[in-house]
């Protein structure tokens, strides 16, 4: 089963419970993880969780990549323009030179970046 199948699947469990268990089924996955040896799965699967979880309650994923890292008052405009709801990570990528890229659900992709600019430029300037 794939790291987001699982998700959706745990997802789904978690929603048939109480929130009060949603705590002891964390600390169950942690000992599973850890009995086959594939703690370093936990990263991933709980990101893929978070995203899950975001989108079942109405939620968005959105991916902010900067070539630096940004200063809290940079990360507060961001979050000026999202809701509780929405799941969040800022990924420093310094190959993007200067500037930014938003992607929005693994789809829509703002690349306000350097390294965007300078590709679209080579691409379609042949």
């Amino acid at each position: 089963m794939s790291d987001r199948a699982f998700a959706r699947s745990f997802v789904a469990l978690l929603g048939s419970l109480p929130a009060s268990e949603h705590g002891r089924v964390f600390k169950h996955l942690a000992r599973m993880l850890a009995r086959r040896g594939e703690l370093s799965r936990c990263p991933r699967l709980l990101a893929h969780i978070e995203e899950e979880y975001a989108h079942s309650v109405g939620g968005r994923t959105i991916v902010i990549e900067t070539a630096r890292p940004l200063a809290l008052s940079d990360k507060k405009h961001f979050t000026q323009h999202t809701t509780a709801k929405d799941v969040i990570r800022y990924i420093v990528r310094p190959e993007l030179v200067a500037g930014s890229r938003i992607t929005i659900n693994d789809s829509r992709v703002i690349d306000c970046s350097l390294a965007g600019r300078l590709g679209a430029t080579t691409t379609y300037g042949s």
